[in-house]
């Protein structure tokens, strides 16, 4: 039984209904703001600039249970956090993390040059060598949550006081940093009115791509969303209609939801040429490394490349993103196979100004995952003018709007043809890019925020 633990009075002078905004997974977050905390730190952005109705910040508090507020100084000061981190890349908060960084680029020099070695002596050394590039990974994701706010620490925040006629948006990650049972007490108990993002119901339909854990988490959050929101924002009708399927799978009658598309502004920033890459042709594919989004089948498309008497000369492969799960032997085969170790490229964590210079100068992107719930790296491709090479398969045909090439995420031959013909025609790449250029409809993180106030003022003054 979840209790609600009584809160101080609210102002008096403040008698009109606010919305509350939940910022708990920014708040925790380390790195740069990409994902969930990139659509959480822009929509704010423009919430703070259009103020159109009383606007206040909380946050949960995973060791006392409960919300509590944010100042609004607080909360910017937080957004500069995270945008800062954006640009200068992976944050650098201690010394130590400069030396794990090094040494985990002098393991994969290491794990190179073990080739020269005796069969029974490379084994060993091999292991050795990636278990301390586990270790150093382990170590570098210590050190960033050791530099943000420690949600088990005592803090002197006050507690989050919610009125009947208030409205409560959360657009974070819940299943890890809130409690919706929480929420959903607070809401029989107050009539407050509350708003929750879906981004995709992947670990609930793909559970495979995913750790156990993680999709048995996942499963009880969905379910809590359907059980606790007053309405339910979808980042594409591809994850309405599957937040719908569950909700008749569970016997559940939905919330009323609304499709709301999510900005791909592009940078009024200078770009920060990425040096290695400034000579070179490369195709890109942006997004985390891990087993959902395929990135297997590119290395072995490269592979191919590599034998091909029509590409005596291939474009490098740009991968840009931070490493995900279930990839670790996909990376060992791109480090020590030398037909791909100067072809195959990858970026870890790259700044907004780098991932603006790889989009503009790349001949095209790739990205052949298995399931999205929307696919932002399709829409940024084209928001540059650049074309993109997709799957056909959940919500990315939606994204691609119908100005990307579909192709099947397990069909090899289509996606060696589609990529072999793009990179030898450039006259076809560039009355793709024309056409980009003249049909795509680009949403700005400014409608996205605007979308949403219009939807919760509703709400506060029906």
């Amino acid at each position: 039984m979840v209790t609600v633990t009584r809160t101080p009075q609210a102002d008096p002078g403040e008698n009109r209904p606010v919305l509350w905004v939940d910022v708990s997974t920014s708040r925790i977050w380390s790195g740069p703001h990409v994902g969930i905390v990139r659509v959480e730190v822009m929509v704010i952005e423009h919430l703070l600039i259009n103020q159109r109705f009383g606007l206040r910040f909380c946050y949960f508090d995973l060791r006392r249970r409960l919300h509590r507020e944010l100042s609004r100084s607080q909360t910017e000061a937080l957004l500069d956090r995270l945008k800062s981190t954006a640009v200068e890349g992976v944050p650098k908060h201690h010394r130590w993390h400069d030396v794990i960084t090094a040494g985990l680029k002098k393991s994969t020099k290491a794990q190179r040059g073990l080739r020269i070695l005796p069969q029974n002596i490379r084994q060993p050394l091999k292991e050795w060598i990636s278990a301390l590039w586990k270790l150093g990974l382990a170590s570098q994701a210590l050190l960033r949550f050791l530099a943000v706010p420690n949600p088990f620490r005592k803090n002197s925040d006050p507690p989050a006081y919610f009125r009947d006629g208030d409205a409560y948006l959360s657009m974070g990650s819940d299943w890890c940093y809130n409690d919706l049972d929480v929420v959903q007490s607070i809401r029989q108990s107050r009539g407050l009115r509350v708003c929750l993002f879906c981004y995709d119901l992947l670990p609930v339909y793909h559970p495979h791509f995913f750790p156990k854990q993680q999709s048995l988490a996942f499963r009880k959050h969905a379910s809590q969303i359907l059980n606790c929101a007053d309405l339910v924002f979808a980042i594409s009708s591809y994850t309405e209609q599957q937040l719908i399927r569950f909700a008749c799978e569970l016997q559940i009658k939905p919330p009323p939801t609304l499709v709301v598309n999510l900005g791909a502004d592009q940078s009024c920033a200078s770009s920060k040429a990425v040096t290695n890459l400034k000579s070179q042709r490369y195709v890109l594919c942006v997004g985390t490394v891990e087993i959902r989004k395929n990135h297997r089948l590119l290395y072995q498309l490269w592979m191919r490349m590599r034998s091909d008497p029509e590409l005596p000369d291939p474009p490098a492969l740009v991968l840009a993103g931070r490493r995900g799960w279930r990839v670790d032997d996909l990376f060992t085969e791109m480090e020590e196979n030398p037909e791909v170790q100067n072809t195959i490229q990858h970026l870890e964590c790259p700044s907004d100004q780098e991932l603006n210079w790889l989009y503009d100068h790349c001949l095209f992107t790739v990205f052949p995952s298995f399931g999205e719930g929307l696919g932002l790296p399709v829409i940024e491709s084209l928001a540059h003018g650049k074309c993109c090479l997709c799957s056909n398969t959940t919500s990315l045909p939606e994204a691609g709007q119908n100005l990307s090439v579909l192709l099947d995420p397990l069909d090899f031959m289509s996606w060696y043809a589609a990529i072999k013909t793009l990179i030898l025609d450039d006259s076809m790449r560039t009355d793709r890019e024309a056409r980009i250029c003249d049909q795509f409809k680009l949403n700005t993180w400014a409608a996205t925020a605007d979308a949403i106030s219009t939807t919760v003022e509703t709400m506060l003054h029906p």
